[in-house]
C-alpha cells in the first residue's frame, strides 16, 4: 500500500452534529477542496482550526487516512 502526505489549509471548519469527537473540515489541498472528518475535537475548537496548515496522509485519490495540524 503506497500512502503520500500533502500539506492543505482548512478553510471552513465544524463540529459534527451529536459528536463528542469529530470535526468537520473543508481543506484545500493543491487546486481541490476535500472535506475531512477528524477526530480532533477534543483538541482543538473549530474556529481555531480555520486558516491552519495540516497535513494529510493520502492512500488514493479518494481515500484520506489521517489529518496532522502542523504549527
Amino acid at each position: 500500500m503506497k500512502l503520500q502526505f500533502q500539506v492543505g489549509e482548512i478553510l471552513s471548519c465544524e463540529a459534527v452534529p451529536k459528536s463528542k469527537k469529530l470535526l468537520c473540515s473543508q481543506v484545500k489541498i493543491g487546486s481541490q477542496v476535500k472535506q475531512i472528518v477528524s477526530g480532533i475535537r477534543k483538541d482543538y475548537s473549530p474556529e481555531e482550526m480555520v486558516g491552519k496548515k495540516v497535513m494529510a496522509n493520502i492512500r488514493n485519490e479518494r481515500t484520506i487516512v489521517r489529518l496532522y495540524p502542523i504549527f
